[in-house]
């Protein structure tokens, strides 16, 4: 049965909920135009106010690693190449960031607290003000007070292999102590898809982080957002 939430969802486009969507493809013992290891970016799908703008990395199409399939099933005859970090940052500056900052207007008009979650390894994938952070690992957790993530971000960004928008995780996480750190034991297909199990064997990580939130709320004299 359709929940109110699912058919909430349901209602909405995913460029809605997500405005830009990356596709990767694995290239063992290759390093991509990002400075990716073992994976190469090929095409991102960005949802603009005029509908969606595809941006293809043209360094990727010229190795042919760009599986032919992809022209078949997407309209890139006309799409954006890049062949270079500094064109990525020109077209990220134009087209990228109006349709994050679109996504942020809409947040920050959301009920509190939002959770923000990237799956990629963009280390701040909003510009919004974080309270919190969880890197998760296949084998650990670590946590850090938002504020240090975001000014070890500030010392980082904008390195020549990343480029000014696309700090990853680990040039931040090197050069901070989180507050806490956890081993992370794997599940079972059957308890993965369990939340009561998931939410008990995972317990004590996601206290410690309300706790640290809690901590974090208590500073500035109650909840700043997120």
């Amino acid at each position: 049965m359709e929940t109110t939430e699912t058919a909430r969802l349901s209602r909405h486009h995913l460029t809605d909920i997500n405005p830009i969507h990356r596709l990767w493809r694995p290239t063992p013992g290759e390093t991509g135009l990002l400075g990716e290891q073992d994976r190469t970016f090929l095409i991102d799908r960005v949802a603009t106010q005029d509908g969606v703008e595809y941006v293809v990395n043209g360094s990727a199409e010229q190795r042919g690693v760009m599986p032919s399939e992809i022209f078949d099933a997407l309209e890139l005859e006309g799409a954006t190449r890049v062949t270079s970090v500094e064109e990525l940052n020109q077209i990220t500056a134009e087209v990228y960031l109006d349709a994050s900052r679109r996504l942020v207007s809409r947040l920050e008009a959301a009920t509190r607290p939002l959770v923000i979650e990237s799956y990629g390894d963009v280390a701040v994938p909003l510009e919004l003000p974080v309270d919190a952070v969880a890197v998760v690992d296949p084998s650990r957790v670590r946590l850090y007070r938002g504020s240090s993530f975001l000014k070890s971000r500030d010392r980082v960004a904008g390195s020549p292999r990343e480029g000014r928008f696309e700090t990853h995780t680990a040039a931040i996480t090197d050069s901070l102590d989180p507050v806490a750190v956890q081993s992370l034991s794997s599940l079972s297909r059957g308890a993965r898809e369990n939340p009561e199990q998931v939410a008990s064997r995972y317990a004590d990580i996601y206290a410690r982080l309300v706790d640290l939130l809690w901590g974090c709320w208590d500073a500035v004299g109650g909840s700043s957002s997120h």
